[in-house]
């Protein structure tokens, strides 16, 4: 019983290598780990030809349960992997939008520039005609202005 308690609280290899596995799997493994030692003492108690070819049955079951496993960690890690490459690239792809976004930002702000600069200078040259043709009073009072 006391060799059973230490078993059980000893890590299994799967905790101890960082690997997780499934609460379902955990059962599967730890009923038939069981089953096992169960089959081990039948075995040596008796000798049982069918208690032996249980047990190989048990522990065939046992490697097949592992490789599933594995093979799920593996899976896990790949797409991990694929996971952080996308991240990546979408970190890469944001950097250029944003790079992208700074310049359009500039070319508005240097047209909107260029638009007030064009009507700065037709309402100078307006004023110029005005002026060339002697009514710049007329003009400001047709422009709402009003001389105190």
């Amino acid at each position: 019983l006391d060799a059973d308690k230490k078993k059980r609280e000893k890590p299994s290899r799967e905790k101890q290598q960082g690997g997780r596995i499934s609460l379902r799997q955990a059962k599967i493994l730890n009923e038939m780990k069981r089953q096992t030692r169960l089959l081990e003492e039948q075995l040596k108690n008796n000798g049982c030809p069918a208690a032996f070819k249980e047990l190989e049955a048990n522990r065939n079951r046992i490697e097949e349960e592992r490789a599933a496993m594995q093979a799920e960690r593996d899976g896990a890690g790949t797409q991990l992997e694929s996971m952080k490459a996308a991240l990546e690239a979408v970190k890469t792809e944001n950097s250029g939008l944003q790079d992208t976004i700074a310049r359009l930002e500039l070319y508005l702000s240097m047209f909107k520039l260029s638009a007030v600069t064009e009507k700065a200078i037709e309402e100078f040259t307006e004023w110029n005609a005005v002026i060339r043709d002697g009514k710049p009073l007329e003009f400001l009072l047709q422009c709402g202005l009003t001389l105190y």
